[in-house]
């Protein structure tokens, strides 16, 4: 998973993590920086796998989501794409911590709307893709996110990125942004720890990978404010509603 600019409230998405942290945003908030126009010029491996997923942007997939905040044990739902409604098969979102709940709830909303287990929409929030290594089971990039305003750029340096494409099926295979040491955002915000990733899977033959796992990891401060956040998602058992 990363998405439409309409996605983002109440949120932080895969593809604007970088930026909005840059900016001192960590938070469950509509980011403030704005995309900016993704160069016209796309590695071939990257815009193969970018336009597969574009085309199904539409698919509906039913699908088990286990969340796990800090070691709290996981609260597992079910989304049947079909009805639209989900249903808790274990553990309770009522035990967990306000953050924790407010968290899979945004999640259980983003990844159950059409195409939000691919990467359909991450075109425009990538720039300066550069291939660091290839190998015959994959290739390798890093990136810099495109809604990173001319005055961060330097900030990326910090950041270690990485896009992974599988050769074999052309699809994407990783999306990571983490933090390479400590360092101040701006005057208010800091980061201490700063980890995300998201894995894919082919699951079925004729559409992009899914997303099989996600995991975030924050710890930092924000406005004196501190943040400490850790969580993980799996997504499981997956069921096509749309035409293959």
């Amino acid at each position: 998973m990363i998405f439409r600019m309409q996605r983002t409230a109440n949120c932080l998405r895969p593809l604007i993590a970088l930026a909005a942290i840059m900016g001192g945003l960590i938070a469950a908030s509509t980011p403030s920086v704005r995309a900016q126009p993704a160069p016209t010029s796309i590695p071939e491996p990257v815009a193969q796998a970018l336009a597969k997923a574009e085309a199904r942007a539409d698919l509906q997939v039913s699908f088990t989501m286990a969340f796990r905040w800090f070691e709290d044990p996981p609260v597992v739902s079910r989304y049947d794409a079909s009805s639209q409604r989900w249903t808790v098969i274990a553990g309770s979102p009522d035990a967990l911590p306000a953050a924790a709940r407010k968290k899979l709830e945004t999640y259980k909303r983003l990844e159950a709307q059409p195409g939000g287990l691919t990467y359909a929409d991450y075109r425009q929030h990538l720039q300066d893709i550069t291939l660091v290594e290839e190998i015959p089971a994959r290739f390798v990039y890093t990136f810099v996110s495109a809604q990173l305003p001319k005055s961060m750029v330097n900030l990326s340096k910090r950041m270690r990125t990485r896009l992974v494409i599988d050769r074999e099926t052309g699809d994407l295979k990783t999306y990571l942004v983490e933090a390479l040491a400590p360092f101040r955002a701006n005057v208010m915000s800091s980061l201490n720890d700063f980890y995300f990733t998201q894995e894919f899977e082919k699951v079925f033959p004729h559409t992009p990978a899914l997303m099989t796992r996600m995991q975030w990891r924050a710890k930092g401060k924000r406005f004196l404010q501190t943040i400490n956040e850790d969580f993980e998602i799996i997504f499981s058992d997956f069921v096509l509603v749309t035409a293959p």
